[in-house]
């Protein structure tokens, strides 16, 4: 790069950053001074610009030209617009109307009052992007965005077109599924999170990119930061691999936060009490038995079989007693229609139609399938998950053993769907055993809850990954190089 490009841009962070720092010491709450004090037209600035979610409640916005720009899911309360100008488009929503008849009123009794600093939280709002929460889970990937709740909910799939040796992303998410099992030679279909370890790090790092880029509806100027959820066993290398990807996929700071704790706060569960509460956390490819108290893990066991493992062993039985050959769709499918961790009373239960390739002849093939077939395929998954949860039980101190007899044990994720597992768990530890309302979406909702309470629940991030200098650096580098 010319040394006297980047010296003008040099030059031009330095001059931003000097704004910045008058208008915070500004102490004034009028947006006409403080865009002027950004150099801007304040009259002008706003016409055609993309202007989403932002909060205009109690702003003065007499005489601002706002034709042509984009408002969806803006805030008018008490916001002061009788001289604003709008196209035929923008007054037609109901929110502005309302907004137009209150400043009418309020132009002829000549009352109106502007909220605190509202003009210095109207430009934050247009430079700077909202928090971003991502759950990278092993089947899917949720997305929160503050101040529009989970907006994007997606497979964590992605596949590669590979062409003279060289993998290139073919396509990410919702768009993938449907190819696995069904592509030619030179599409890859993969799943970058097995096991609740990363396999593919490239993947994953595109993903993070995509997703990010797909929940944000315009670019701003200072990026986003991101909460992302990561297994408690995760190691230095994978921390810091999420953590770069994260960076290099456009966000500001990237803090990382353990699933089992983000987990039991989405569940609803008081852990910054000093009291033991429990959680099984049943995934794509894992199960966490955890204890908590007063914000942290007390006691953390694990074991390698999830939902994933139910639809493998379904697949297994399947084959071993009929010859027919299902996908792992087919399985999940099966699993989440008549799977039970129970065998029936009638030693039969719901039956369902499956279909596959038989093994003997080749040719695609239909049979029927009973739910006490389903429960006994599931009978090893289900007794390990019981055996993890007795040996966390068995290891726990006296006094949370106390608390969880109390409080009882919380099932989350998306195995805590099996039909029965719950009354088995009840059956085998004789303790209460319950469901959480929303149990696949506990992760994202606890990353939420930390997002929308940053400062009260920032202790529970992973120390190790706040604020890195590496981050930072990386962070102005990718700006002047979008500059190009």
């Amino acid at each position: 790069m010319d040394l006297t490009v980047l010296s003008n841009r040099v030059n031009s962070i330095k001059m931003l950053s000097d704004r910045i720092k008058a208008i915070e010491n500004a102490h004034t709450n009028d947006i006409t001074k403080l865009t002027e004090m950004c150099g801007l037209d304040p009259k002008t600035f706003f016409r055609g610009k993309k202007l989403n979610d932002v909060d205009f409640s109690r702003t003065n916005l007499s005489g601002y030209d706002l034709r042509g720009a984009s408002l969806e899911g803006c805030k008018w309360r008490k916001s002061y617009i009788s001289e604003t100008v709008f196209d035929a488009k923008q007054l037609s929503r109901p929110e502005i109307k309302k907004a137009l008849a209150w400043s009418k009123k309020r132009a002829r009794t000549n009352q109106f009052f502007l909220k605190p600093s509202s003009g210095l939280e109207v430009l934050k709002n247009l430079f700077t992007a909202p928090s971003i929460g991502i759950q990278l889970g092993v089947s899917e990937v949720f997305v929160y965005i503050k101040g529009r709740n989970i907006v994007l909910n997606e497979p964590s799939i992605v596949a590669y077109s590979i062409k003279n040796g060289r993998r290139e992303i073919f396509a990410i998410g919702s768009d993938a599924p449907m190819m696995r099992d069904r592509t030619s030679g030179h599409i890859e279909v993969v799943s970058p999170m097995q096991g609740g370890m990363i396999m593919d790090f490239e993947a994953v790092e595109s993903m993070i990119e995509h997703f990010i880029k797909k929940s944000q509806n315009r670019r701003y100027l200072i990026r986003p930061q991101v909460v992302i959820s990561i297994p408690s066993w995760a190691t230095a290398v994978e921390r810091r691999a999420i953590q770069d990807s994260g960076v290099r996929a456009g966000a500001r700071i990237v803090y990382l936060i353990a699933e089992p704790v983000v987990v039991a706060l989405g569940a609803g569960l008081p852990i910054s009490e000093p009291s033991g509460s429990m959680v099984v956390n049943i995934c794509g490819g894992t199960t966490e038995v955890s204890v908590l108290s007063l914000d942290g893990i007390v006691y953390l066991s694990s074991v390698r079989v999830g939902s994933d493992t139910m639809d493998g062993a379904i697949i297994q039985y399947v084959r071993r007693t009929t010859n027919l050959l299902l996908g792992d769709m087919s399985a999940e499918h099966v699993r989440k229609e008549i799977g039970s961790a129970q065998m029936p009373e009638d030693n039969e239960g719901m039956t369902t139609q499956i279909k596959g390739r038989n093994l003997m002849n080749g040719a695609p093939q239909e049979t029927r399938v009973t739910e006490a077939m389903i429960a006994e395929a599931l009978f090893e998954p289900v007794e390990q998950i019981v055996e993890v949860v007795k040996n966390v039980l068995e290891s726990i101190p006296p006094e949370l053993a106390v608390d969880i007899l109390d409080k009882g044990i919380v099932l989350t994720g998306g195995g805590a769907l099996l039909r029965n597992l719950d009354a088995e768990l009840r059956n085998r530890t004789g303790l209460p055993v319950s469901i959480a309302d929303n149990p696949l979406s506990c992760t994202i909702d606890g990353i939420s809850l930390v997002i929308d309470n940053f400062e009260k629940w920032k202790s529970i991030l992973l120390q190790d990954t706040m604020f890195p200098e590496r981050q930072k650096f990386k962070s102005v580098s990718f700006y002047m190089k979008t500059d190009n």
